[in-house]
């Protein structure tokens, strides 16, 4: 390195005096070089790899969590459904349990929600029924390196066939004649990271917020459904009405599990169901280990009561159970 003494007194007075203007107008220089060649996200990689002992934004290796000894039992598997034998279909038709009013209490308004939440957290979800309308649903891959979408896709259209009610769903980046109007269709965004991720690199235009949003994120699996919020749906002339306020519009899913573990289906169902309309209950979306084919079925038994024509978007407890309860939907 050249010594101060080298340079004569006046420019090392000059340098001296001038110092951080100098630095700042270099670093501005190089930052605008970079964007002006798209390399903004090359100098992002190299920061985070430079971070964090030179992990960056991945976990060391033993920090990894292993995948899952135990065999997890399948997502959608036959043992999910009954079988009716007078059905014309071959081999009986698949039918979903009947709920109780206390099997409601696993998938729908979780307790300890305060008057005060702000609309714009998750929390607020759990505080009334919200779901899709019939408009079909594109399903898009929000990560950059991954093909998640189709994969979703295929698992949406798996639950469809157990409640046909949900709408029609397409590949929104890949299908040349979508159905619907893809101006106003619903969407379902993925974003898709491997296992090996630190939980603060696992954002997305997907993350969501609020205590909820901060333990999806924790636990790997991220489900946040997204409704108009903005000032003239709640207030003032031309508010919208309950049913038009709660009807999700988009919904987002975040999952960080390896790829190929049985972890990451179990993942996916619980946060589709989620997305769809199920709330984020404890003894559901937040419930450690595998989703157990009872409760697959029970969960789309649930999803299938929230997609009857009876129930809109935007009821609150007494009125969703007081509904189902009248047409003999549930039992007592």
């Amino acid at each position: 390195m050249m010594k101060w003494r080298r340079y004569p007194k006046k420019l090392r007075a000059y340098l001296k005096k001038h110092k951080r203007a100098l630095i700042r107008s270099s670093l501005a220089g190089l930052l605008a070089g970079m964007l002006a060649t798209d390399g903004f996200g090359k100098l992002l990689i190299i920061w985070y790899h430079l971070t964090d002992d030179g992990y960056g934004s991945y976990l060391p290796p033993d920090e990894i969590d292993p995948a899952p000894v135990a065999s997890w039992p399948p997502i959608l598997g036959p043992e999910v459904f009954g079988v009716t034998e007078t059905s014309t279909v071959a081999g009986g038709a698949q039918t979903l349990p009947r709920l109780t009013r206390s099997d409601l209490k696993r998938f729908f308004f979780p307790k300890g929600f305060e008057d005060d939440i702000t609309l714009y957290y998750p929390e607020r979800i759990g505080l009334v029924t919200r779901r899709f309308d019939r408009r079909p649903v594109g399903i898009w891959d929000a990560s950059s390196d991954s093909d998640a979408d189709l994969d979703v896709l295929n698992f949406y259209n798996r639950i469809r066939e157990a409640v046909p009610a949900l709408p029609e769903a397409y590949l929104a980046l890949g299908d040349a004649t979508p159905p619907g109007n893809p101006e106003t269709n619903a969407e379902i965004s993925v974003y898709s990271a491997l296992k090996q991720w630190k939980p603060k690199h696992r954002v997305g235009v997907w993350r969501p917020d609020g205590e909820i949003g901060k333990r999806m994120i924790a636990q790997g699996c991220g489900a946040y459904p997204d409704f108009y919020f903005t000032e003239r749906a709640w207030t003032g002339k031309g508010a919208m009405s309950p049913a038009q306020r709660y009807r999700v519009h988009r919904g987002r899913i975040g999952i960080f599990h390896r790829l190929g573990e049985p972890t990451v289906e179990h993942c996916l169902f619980r946060a589709l169901m989620v997305t769809l309309g199920l709330h984020p209950t404890e003894a559901f979306f937040f419930k450690e280990g595998p989703v157990t084919p009872e409760e697959q079925a029970k969960a789309l038994a649930a999803l299938k009561l929230l997609y009857h024509p009876a129930i809109t978007p935007g009821l609150d407890e007494w009125t969703f159970v007081q509904t189902l309860l009248n047409r003999n939907m549930i039992d007592p």
